[in-house]
């Protein structure tokens, strides 16, 4: 009797605790994603400074950076892309989110493209239309409801995994 027992405990545990490995790999992943959301932000800022810093000086070196923003900003958005394919809520919202980033990084090489060709006066038109800022402010509008919905996951996440932990330790 004590045998079947230690066996059923055994068993019961065995679930749990696997059941905790899939909740703290849950976690894991949401850390993940927000820690390549707060990248994704940053690299759109290098990528607007190095823009602007261009458009107002017309000195090179300042397109180094904004192509090393638009190139880490394009990894972050593909990593971003396949972790949140599981999500469907959220993995919509970022598609929006990837749309809205591929046509301001359109806009910003046609500016910069402008610039060479016809001046600071042609590009700075194209600053002053405004589409940039309602650009951006939607973007950061979209990225916000990700930060919070992904911290929502990751509250509930963490959650389960003290509860799974507490299930584990009462066997």
């Amino acid at each position: 009797m004590g045998l079947i027992l230690l066996g059923i405990v055994g068993i019961l545990s065995s679930g749990s605790i696997h059941q905790l490995s899939l909740v703290i790999q849950e976690v894991n992943r949401t850390h993940q994603t927000l820690e390549k959301l707060h990248n994704l932000c940053a690299e759109l800022k290098e990528a607007k400074i190095g823009y602007q810093g261009y458009l107002i000086t017309g000195r090179q070196e300042y397109l180094e950076s904004y192509y090393l923003g638009v190139s880490e900003t394009q990894k972050d958005a593909e990593a971003l892309l396949a972790i949140l394919k599981g999500r469907p809520q959220t993995h919509e919202k970022f598609k929006t989110l990837e749309s809205l980033i591929r046509s301001q990084l359109s806009e910003l090489n046609a500016t910069i493209q402008l610039r060479q060709r016809k001046g600071v006066v042609a590009a700075l038109k194209v600053v002053q239309s405004g589409q940039d800022k309602a650009h951006t402010d939607r973007m950061s509008a979209i990225i916000q409801e990700l930060m919070d919905d992904v911290q929502q996951q990751l509250q509930q996440k963490e959650t389960e995994a003290l509860n799974g932990s507490h299930s584990v330790s009462h066997l």
